[in-house]
């Protein structure tokens, strides 16, 4: 399971890779159409930062939900280490949204208030998790631990919301388009990885072995894992698909 967790936590940082790497390359082919008109240019590089710091706070917040989860379901007092890399993390994630939000406050008001409101909502549900650090009612534990998952997912959504604002801004040729689908796919991988990563801690942290139910769990988040990374190896062999972006991903 130990193993498991390390791969799974390799593959999320990988597709985030991917994720900024589809980005840059869309944003060098959208950059040279608009070499002649700096400003399409200049807005270009801004939404392409934004993008790339809304990927950021999106990982960082299922990390952190991770970690939220591990010491509000465990049965002991939370480490000041780990409380410590809770404060980090999320300190690190309002400081991308900073990034990501003020370039469009006034354009995209509306999006830009979701994200606002929906990271406000995830942040109080860690903070009513982590004040239940100390009690002994351990279903509340777990049901404030399902509120954050639900809060984070509600995060991710207006992240996407937004994103896909930002995406409708890129040129839409033929090899633009293409990364933008492999984008949205590496995304919704990551999207499954952090659901497995879940239940790996869970089945760890039991101590025992795992139920059939749980390992039945597992593969079909394997499954929903491998089937659309089969659909980004057919489409990066497609004469739009550059060499060094094949060889990326």
């Amino acid at each position: 399971l130990m193993k498991r967790l390390q791969s799974i936590t390799s593959l999320l940082f990988a597709l985030t890779g991917l994720s900024v790497a589809l980005l840059v390359s869309v944003f060098s082919l959208s950059a040279k159409d608009a070499y002649d008109t700096r400003e399409d240019a200049s807005r270009l590089v801004t939404d392409i930062a934004a993008l790339q710091n809304m990927l950021k706070a999106e990982e960082l917040a299922l990390i952190t939900q991770g970690r939220v989860d591990v010491v509000t379901e465990a049965h002991g007092p939370a480490s000041a280490k780990s409380l410590t890399e809770i404060a980090q993390l999320r300190q690190d994630i309002r400081a991308r949204l900073d990034v990501a939000l003020k370039a469009h406050e006034n354009d995209q008001a509306v999006a830009v208030r979701k994200v606002v409101d929906s990271y406000a909502k995830l942040e109080i549900a860690w903070n009513k998790a982590l004040a239940s650090l100390n009690s002994s009612d351990w279903k509340l534990r777990a049901s404030l631990s399902y509120n954050g998952m639900v809060a984070r997912k509600n995060f991710a959504a207006a992240l996407k919301a937004r994103a896909d604002l930002l995406a409708g801004n890129l040129d839409g040729d033929a090899v633009i388009t293409e990364m933008m689908k492999i984008k949205n796919i590496a995304i919704k991988m990551r999207e499954d990885t952090g659901t497995g990563r879940r239940a790996v801690v869970e089945m760890i942290a039991a101590a025992k072995e795992p139920t059939a139910a749980q390992l039945a769990q597992v593969a079909e988040i394997d499954g929903r894992i491998n089937a659309p990374w089969a659909v980004i190896m057919t489409d990066v062999n497609l004469p739009v698909v550059s060499p060094a972006l094949r060889s990326v991903i």
